[in-house]
C-alpha cells in the first residue's frame, strides 16, 4: 500500500540527497521517520526531506 503526505512548506535542499518541496507537493512516502526524515519520491527523484514539513 502506497503512502503520500502533502507538504505545508518550502524546503530547500542543502544536500544532494535531498528532496526540493514545495508547499501542496503530494510526496510518495517509502520511508517513514528515522530522525526527523522520511524517504519519499518526486517528480522522478528519490531523497530525503524533513518529516516537519509534511
Amino acid at each position: 500500500e502506497r503512502r503520500y503526505a502533502k507538504a505545508l512548506y518550502a524546503y530547500g535542499p542543502r544536500e544532494e540527497n535531498e528532496l526540493s518541496l514545495e508547499p501542496d507537493d503530494v510526496i510518495e512516502v517509502l520511508e517513514g521517520e528515522d530522525g526527523g526524515w522520511c524517504l519519499g519520491y518526486l517528480r522522478g527523484r528519490i531523497g530525503l526531506f524533513p518529516s516537519n514539513y509534511v
